[in-house]
């Protein structure tokens, strides 16, 4: 097990609220559901990818028709709302694949903490799951010159693996992969970027 999964794992048996998730940042659950929602509507379906503890999932339920969620632990995706239009579904994003297409796939926060080569895999698949015309929308922490690899973190005093990819080489990784179009755009709460030489970025890719 990888120390990020490590990490979540502790967390997902210790969890008592929803922003024990947002690693001593101010929750911007808010931020992210209204950038995102700004691309949904009200007939689509869409899979969440990395739900988490729902913080995200959960302001997105009355703005769709149907969710798909789908977390690794299942500790954190007990917070999230049960209803009619959302299935949970606790599956390890890597290798995550289902035979089903979705207006939209979005993924906030999530995909740094897998290294590129497993990462690549799990856009590869992603990108199936997006229906033609369709989107893929995400928060991704990148570096800004250069990719930046995190082993330990001093601010939570613990194993914690994140690999913020430079953000000019995700752009072209997703290309490859085969969006044939993808935005770049510096509208993520700009709390979260507390380090000199990396920055959030949400993508929005279309297939």
């Amino acid at each position: 097990m990888s120390n990020s999964e490590k990490y979540w794992e502790r967390m997902s048996k210790n969890i008592r609220d929803q922003s024990q998730t947002y690693n001593k940042h101010s929750d911007i659950s808010s931020k992210d559901a209204s950038f995102v929602k700004k691309y949904l509507s009200k007939t689509d379906n869409i899979l969440d990818i990395g739900s988490g503890s729902g913080a995200v999932t959960n302001k997105l339920l009355e703005h769709v028709n149907h969710v798909t969620a789908v977390e690794t632990f299942r500790g954190l995706s007990e917070f999230i709302n049960k209803g009619e239009n959302i299935i949970v579904i606790n599956a390890k994003i890597e290798g995550f694949y289902i035979h089903k297409q979705f207006d939209a796939v979005i993924s906030t926060g999530v995909l740094q903490f897998f290294k590129k080569i497993d990462a690549e895999d799990i856009y590869t698949n992603i990108y199936e799951m997006v229906k033609p015309g369709g989107l893929f929308i995400m928060r991704l922490h990148c570096g800004l010159k250069e990719t930046v690899v995190i082993n330990h973190s001093k601010e939570l005093d613990q194993e914690y693996f994140a690999e913020f990819r430079q953000v000019d080489e995700e752009k072209k990784l997703l290309e490859q992969i085969g969006f044939s179009e993808v935005q770049i755009i510096d509208e993520a709460p700009e709390e979260l970027n507390v380090y000199d030489n990396t920055r959030h970025f949400m993508f929005v890719c279309k297939k």
